[in-house]
């Protein structure tokens, strides 16, 4: 008889923003276009562009967790003895049970 048993866990977190968006903005947003923080602790956030440190550091994230159980049982069964020499049998079965979740943490502060 054998019993074979694996389990996967896997998390993965990510931002509240499209990474497509943020890596769009960092690429053609200037440095010197938006400022981060507007000197009365206002977030800024250009009318052109996006402000990449606004995106990745006050929109939140989210967390996806995944699960995968699987499990394998079998059983072999010599008739050499009985029937004939040589002549085996083996049986087996098996079940997976998958499961997902995703937690979301965004949001979108206001921006002037």
């Amino acid at each position: 008889m054998t019993l074979n048993l694996a389990n996967q866990f896997d998390t993965k977190n990510r931002l509240g923003t499209n990474h497509g968006d943020i890596w769009r903005g960092l690429v053609t947003t200037p440095p010197i276009f938006i400022a981060p923080v507007y000197s009365d602790g206002s977030l800024a956030q250009g009318r052109v562009g996006m402000n990449p440190y606004y995106s990745t550091n006050y929109t939140g994230y989210s967390r996806d967790t995944w699960f995968n159980t699987q499990a394998l049982i079998g059983i072999t069964q010599d008739f050499s003895d009985i029937i004939t020499p040589g002549l085996k049998a083996n049986a087996k079965f098996s079940w997976d049970a998958v499961s997902s979740n995703t937690i979301d943490q965004r949001r979108s502060p206001n921006a002037f």
